[in-house]
C-alpha cells in the first residue's frame, strides 16, 4: 500500500512518465488526464481534467495529475493502487507544431477571445532531449529524484 502524500504523489510521477513517454513516441498530444485510485478497501474513484490545449509536456501533464490528486487527497487513504491514463489524442499536422495547434472556443464564452497556447520552447526541448535518451539508454534511465524509491535503493 501507499500511505502518505510524498509516496503516492511519487507513483502518480512514476505513472505520468510511463505514460506521457509512451503518448511522446507515438506522437500524440493529449487533452484529458485521468487519475485513478484504489483504497485498501478495493474503492475505486476515477477523475479526469480536461487541459486548455493539447499538450504533450510532461511538467504540465504531471501538473494536471498533481491538481486531481490535491484536490481529492483529503478524502484519501493509503492507496492499494494509482493510475494515469492520457486520453482525447490529437494528431497535429507533420508542418505544424503543437503550440500552433488549433484550439476549439467554448461555445459558452462567445465574447471571450480565441486561446492562444503560450509557447514554452525551452520545456519542448528539455522534453526531445529526454526522449533522445529514453531512445538511446531505454525507459526510465532518467527520472526526477522524487520518482526513485530510495528505501529500496539503500538495500541494493
Amino acid at each position: 500500500d501507499l500511505t502518505g502524500p510524498e509516496k503516492i504523489k511519487a507513483a502518480l510521477l512514476s505513472q505520468t512518465l510511463t505514460a506521457v513517454e509512451r503518448m511522446r513516441r507515438k506522437g500524440y498530444p493529449v487533452r484529458t488526464v485521468t487519475v485513478k485510485f484504489r483504497d485498501g478497501r478495493f474503492k475505486t474513484k476515477t477523475r479526469a481534467v480536461s487541459l486548455p490545449f493539447p499538450s504533450d509536456l510532461r511538467d504540465e501533464i504531471y501538473q494536471a495529475v498533481l491538481g486531481v490528486y490535491e484536490k481529492e487527497a483529503p478524502n484519501l487513504g493509503p492507496m492499494r493502487l494509482v493510475g494515469v491514463s492520457l486520453s482525447r489524442l490529437s494528431h497535429p499536422d507533420e508542418n505544424q507544431e503543437i503550440s500552433e495547434a488549433p484550439v476549439q472556443r467554448s461555445l459558452f464564452d462567445l465574447d471571450e477571445k480565441p486561446k492562444i497556447r503560450p509557447s514554452n520552447e525551452k520545456a519542448r526541448k528539455l522534453n526531445q532531449m529526454l526522449d533522445q535518451v529514453a531512445g538511446r539508454f531505454g525507459t526510465g534511465a532518467l527520472k526526477p529524484a522524487s520518482a526513485v524509491d530510495h528505501k529500496n535503493r539503500e538495500e541494493n
